[in-house]
């Protein structure tokens, strides 16, 4: 049985509301427990952490660059900075990016043929050696290739997929690994791509991508806690766009969204009270966060964190409002594996390809096999108690 993934989603519906800030630092806070913590930096039209931060790229002797292997070091922060330029401005390829990974050319789907988070992920300069990020590219050259997938929700499929991938790779052995994953601003595209494998992961039971299954099977396997964190201003109109977005999710899936309210002046007691009492308060969302305005709060090059962490460390320390704890898989992975391979012959023949034509003791199994499939037993998500609207200033 392999481990345990924690994951931590940001969502915000415009952009500027501190929403990278808080990955940052919660991915930090949670990094210095020494466990493998993983930042993923989904904004891939945004500002790059590569720019925002001083982080140390991956060494690649190869070219093109093997992605499919280790690095051989690291780069120092500033030979990272010159070597994201040339790409940049295509002059080389000799650093890797989040964006590499999504568009990876695997023509046969095979995983050991796949890019490998490892190869791709930077070092924090100065930071714990148990975080590593992976930084979105964020060029005019990358988002020519990256923009049609972000927003559109036809290519949602495709993106959730490949984010299944890139969790199934991340799953420890043994014991637990973290990731924060920064998603874009917005709620459309790669953010509700997200957020919907968000809901579907840390349900029970599992909810598969499609109707055919072709969930990574060490993904399936691992024990799933997901906490998703709808990022906003304490401005009335974000606080409005955020709950209409809130009304969307299925009430069964709330348990796992909470509030988070940053910059907060002196003034915004009101927009506290108000999202109590319009979300909160209505079994909306599982919890309110509020941070108020303070100029340490900030994630630039140079700047010490160790105050910044401490003021978000009562949101990151919560435990998750829905927690899917490791149990048996009703199938074997060597039933899976038949499984998957009874539904291609079935496809096949209703492709008109005779030869693969099931017996009917061949559908007889594949009927069985789904049937226990569906079988794991539903448990009710656990809901937080919500808090009290705050008291004014």
């Amino acid at each position: 049985m392999p481990g345990r993934l924690e994951c931590i989603s940001l969502h915000s519906v415009k952009g500027g509301v501190g929403k990278t800030t808080l990955a940052v630092l919660a991915a930090l806070r949670l990094a210095r427990r020494g466990r493998p913590t993983w930042l993923v930096d989904l904004d891939l039209l945004g500002t790059s952490l590569a720019d925002a931060l001083p982080l140390e790229a991956p060494l690649h002797p190869e070219r093109p660059l093997d992605l499919t292997r280790a690095p051989v070091d690291y780069l120092s922060a500033g030979a990272s900075q010159r070597e994201a330029f040339r790409r940049a401005h295509g002059i080389g390829a000799n650093v890797p990016y989040l964006d590499d990974f999504i568009l990876h050319a695997n023509p046969s789907w095979d995983p050991e043929r796949d890019a490998r988070p490892e190869a791709i992920g930077w070092r924090l300069a100065g930071g714990p050696e148990s975080l590593r990020v992976l930084p979105a590219q964020a060029t005019p050259a990358s988002a020519g290739l990256i923009l049609p997938l972000l927003r559109d929700d036809g290519h949602s499929g495709f993106l959730e997929s490949r984010l299944e991938w890139l969790l199934s790779y991340l799953v420890p052995d043994e014991g637990a690994a973290t990731v924060v994953l920064d998603a874009p601003s917005g709620m459309h595209g790669l953010s509700r791509a997200v957020l919907s494998m968000a809901l579907r992961l840390s349900g029970t039971p599992r909810q598969e991508l499609s109707a055919d299954g072709g969930m990574p099977a060490r993904l399936a396997d691992a024990s799933v806690a997901w906490r998703t964190l709808l990022v906003t201003s304490g401005d009335i109109q974000d606080l409005r766009a955020t709950d209409r977005w809130i009304d969307l999710i299925e009430d069964r899936d709330r348990a796992v969204v909470e509030l988070v309210m940053c910059r907060l002046g002196r003034a915004a007691a009101s927009a506290i009270d108000l999202a109590n009492a319009s979300i909160a308060a209505l079994g909306r969302c599982a919890r309110v966060h509020a941070i108020p305005e303070d100029p340490r709060l900030r994630i630039f090059a140079g700047e010490p964190l160790a105050a910044a962490e401490a003021m978000v460390a009562s949101i990151v320390d919560a435990p998750a409002t829905r927690d899917q704890d490791a149990r048996p898989s009703p199938l074997t992975a060597e039933e899976r594996e038949e499984l998957r391979a009874l539904k291609a012959r079935m496809d096949r023949c209703s492709l008109g390809d005779r030869p693969t034509s099931p017996s009917a003791k061949s559908l007889r199994r594949l009927l069985d096999l789904e049937a226990r499939a569906r079988a794991a037993p539903s448990v009710a998500p656990a809901i937080a108690a919500k808090p009290a609207a705050p008291a004014g200033p």
